[in-house]
């Protein structure tokens, strides 16, 4: 996405700070609304993560005491 509108990045992970900051320049109504998506995904993408480290120890405290 970044490559196609001449974006240079250097890896594969994109920070959200470039992705905001791409966000606000660019006059692209498509290329906003990719952007858009892709912010939603990180954050979707982060708070899955948080409730995944979250239940990994309830988890084990249930098979724990259900022995």
């Amino acid at each position: 996405m970044f490559l196609d509108h001449e974006i240079l990045v250097d890896s594969s992970y994109v920070s959200a700070d470039l992705i905001r900051e791409q966000l606000d320049k660019t006059q692209n109504p498509k290329l906003k609304k990719a952007l858009q998506k892709a912010l939603i995904f990180r954050r979707l993408h982060t708070a899955f993560i948080a409730l995944m480290l979250i239940s990994i120890p309830i988890t084990i405290l249930m098979c724990v005491t259900l022995l």
